[in-house]
């Protein structure tokens, strides 16, 4: 009897030779447009976006400038446990002092900072700075109608001071 002694025989799948083929191309094409100046598909599209915009400034600005005036920005006071303010915003930021701390020692006790919009049920993201005794929240979505939304700062040792802004959200207008 005689033993074949079998030694590795690598087989070439033909799926795995067409994928290395395309990015090989690819990437000799990236290179390529790397050392030789020619127009993409990008730079054409946004050739004539600004062609387009040229033609028509006012309806290019038309979009940002009612995109921005859909949001708004208040500066809360912890001076009063309800505020009240009207605005025409769909969404506003809020910002202002760190309610219940007078140094910023006793802002860096800050445990937890909870913003609701208890209309529509939006948690906002808050950003506070203890440091400079300040916060700033994303922008809340605000329903038509009155909006309250409840503040609560929330300290070590369980201390929790509690504010409340209702923002009344006038119609939007047409």
């Amino acid at each position: 009897m005689s033993v074949h002694s079998s030694g590795k025989r690598f087989k070439v799948n033909p799926v795995e030779i067409g994928i290395f083929a395309v990015v090989t191309l690819i990437f000799f094409n990236s290179l390529y447009s790397l050392f030789h100046d020619r127009p993409n598909i990008a730079q054409g599209f946004f050739a004539r976006s600004k062609a387009e915009a040229a033609r028509s400034p006012a309806a290019a600005g038309a979009t940002v400038t009612q995109s921005l005036a859909a949001l708004g920005t208040s500066t809360l006071l912890c001076d009063n446990a309800v505020s009240n303010q009207d605005t025409q915003h769909l969404k506003l930021r809020l910002n202002g002092a760190i309610c219940g701390a007078k140094t910023p020692e006793e802002a860096s006790q800050l445990t937890k900072t909870s913003i609701v919009n208890t209309t529509n049920q939006f948690r906002a993201t808050v950003f506070p700075d203890t440091r400079g005794m300040k916060f700033t929240t994303d922008y809340i979505p605000l329903s038509e109608g009155i909006n309250a939304i409840q503040l609560d700062f929330t300290y070590t040792g369980g201390k929790v001071v509690s504010r409340r802004l209702d923002v009344k959200r006038a119609p939007a207008s047409k």
